[in-house]
């Protein structure tokens, strides 16, 4: 949950770390942020919980938020999440099942989540409040 952690795999425009959370603009050129490592048990882990608002844009946004495990080690469309947030300037929470839905193996651990606005030619301007993991 600590937002100076994660990594941008392409600088964005701009990024800010804040009380709010990371705030950063993204544009049509792929952003994408990736977390620290997390290393926990996919048997323990029951929900990944998003909070996001959207800042700027005309449109809601979509995005996708992928995972790789110790066994799967690469990003792929089989272990992604999408999302859609409303740009309405208020923050939104979007819960994600974990559990069976993936068939983890017992000594499967989660080790990496990527967020990934999509932008179409626009840049957009949001700020991510929290990723959290829910046991």
């Amino acid at each position: 949950e600590n937002a100076a952690a994660w990594q941008f795999s392409s600088p964005p425009r701009k990024s800010e770390v804040s009380g709010d959370g990371l705030t950063f603009t993204a544009t049509n050129q792929q952003t994408s942020i990736q977390s620290p490592n997390i290393n926990t048990s996919t048997m323990l882990i029951n929900f990944l919980q998003v909070t996001i608002r959207i800042n700027q844009s005309e449109d809601p946004v979509k995005g996708k938020i992928y995972f790789t495990t110790n066994k799967q080690p690469n990003w792929s469309e089989e272990r992604v999440y999408r999302i859609l947030v409303n740009n309405d300037g208020e923050f939104h929470t979007h819960n994600f099942y974990i559990g069976a839905y993936f068939n983890f193996q017992d000594d499967e651990k989660l080790t990496h989540l990527l967020f990934v606005p999509t932008v179409e030619n626009k840049e957009v301007n949001l700020t991510l409040k929290s990723i959290k993991l829910l046991f």
